[in-house]
């Protein structure tokens, strides 16, 4: 165990404080968004699950969370099918749309899967939505206030669930489908660490705590090569296999499936000056400097702040405290809540407040603070 050491600086606090600001920028009428200006109107699932939702508990906001929840049930299929994201206000987010393709003189891919199949089903090969719905209810479940009060949700559970053991499992018990690197259509057709790990949660989270260890056990089989847990099974995508995935693993770490010192040496191999690059992550690019970026990084090293902090978070309950410190001090030292940066610059991309970010920000503060870290 390291010895821990505290810090009487506080430069953090201001970008704590905006990270606030972001967060209350994208309270809704009928859920949280996943960026004030970008993202306007899109309550993505997704984004709710990885980071609003515990954002929404740290500040006591459970009716934001049950208005999120209950508007992703009121879209939900017959068959447990959810909604990737739903529209806060439909009207507003087309004429968005139609002016910035009248604008650019091209169709916006929002625009055409809305009059397609809807938004909602924006991105089918990402299978992820049914799991974090599920995950979503099952951590509400768990922080309720009243016991005895009538679970609203049980049977949308259920169904999602249902919808996963039917239609995403694999003969070997693995789910399938793209997670949040939703550009990956590759993905579409693997079993990826990340979702299974998320999945094994949710199992957990519900009560389902057999499902949830078989689910572990299967994980480790299938995922461990020796040296850390590779990024999917199951058949082939665009990179290798065993390409190191950030997220999954320390999600792996969290959810207690060990290996812990030798993940952390693998994830060494993608540290920047500014945090910890991600493989494999492409992202439509709205400006001729984005599109230089990704580029010269091959579209395989660009720094996810999200993702980082999941990453945080697996140190502190690893026992590295201070390294997870550092880790954070690199990250407060970057300009707003961008979607992704420069791995050579620390120059902020895609959208300047986004929320998922600002929300991990948030928590990973949270967690270093109880730790006498800050």
């Amino acid at each position: 165990m390291e010895q821990v050491q505290s810090s009487t600086c506080r430069s953090w606090e201001p970008k704590y404080k905006a990270a606030h600001g972001v967060m209350i920028d994208c309270i809704g009428r009928h859920g949280l968004w996943a960026s004030p200006h970008r993202y306007r109107d899109q309550c993505w699932t997704r984004d709710f699950a990885y980071a609003g939702f515990d954002y929404l508990t740290s500040v006591g906001e459970y009716d934001l969370i049950k208005g999120h929840l209950t508007a992703l049930v009121d879209k939900q299929a017959g068959d447990g099918r959810t909604p990737i994201l739903f529209l806060d206000d439909k009207w507003r987010f087309l004429a968005r749309k139609a002016w910035s393709s009248l604008k650019h003189r091209r169709l916006s891919f929002m625009l055409r899967r809305h009059f397609e199949e809807g938004v909602e089903w924006l991105t089918p090969w990402t299978k992820d939505s049914e799991m974090l719905f599920a995950l979503a209810a099952g951590k509400l479940y768990r922080s309720r206030q009243d016991k005895n009060a009538v679970w609203p949700f049980g049977a949308y559970v259920g169904q999602a669930l249902d919808y996963v053991e039917k239609k995403l499992l694999n003969k070997d018990g693995l789910m399938l489908g793209a997670d949040w690197r939703d550009t990956r259509l590759d993905l579409g057709k693997v079993c990826l660490l990340s979702n299974n790990c998320l999945l094994a949660e949710a199992y957990e989270l519900n009560g389902f705590e057999q499902e949830s260890q078989e689910l572990r056990a299967r994980i480790t089989r299938h995922f461990w090569n020796g040296e850390y847990y590779r990024d999917y099974v199951g058949g082939q995508a665009r990179t290798d296999r065993d390409a190191f995935d950030l997220f999954g693993n320390a999600l792996a770490i969290l959810g207690g499936l060990g290996g812990e010192s030798l993940v952390f040496r693998a994830a060494a191999q993608l540290a920047t000056p500014y945090g910890y690059r991600l493989n494999g992550v492409t992202l439509p690019t709205k400006d001729a400097a984005e599109a230089a970026v990704m580029s010269r990084t091959d579209q395989h090293g660009v720094i996810w702040p999200f993702t980082n902090g999941y990453l945080i978070l697996a140190m502190l309950k690893s026992g590295l405290k201070n390294v997870a410190k550092a880790e954070f001090e690199k990250w407060s030292g970057l300009d707003g809540f961008y979607e992704w940066y420069d791995p050579q610059t620390g120059r902020g991309m895609g959208s300047p407040d986004q929320m998922w970010t600002a929300a991990m920000y948030v928590r990973v503060a949270d967690a270093l603070a109880k730790e006498n870290l800050i």
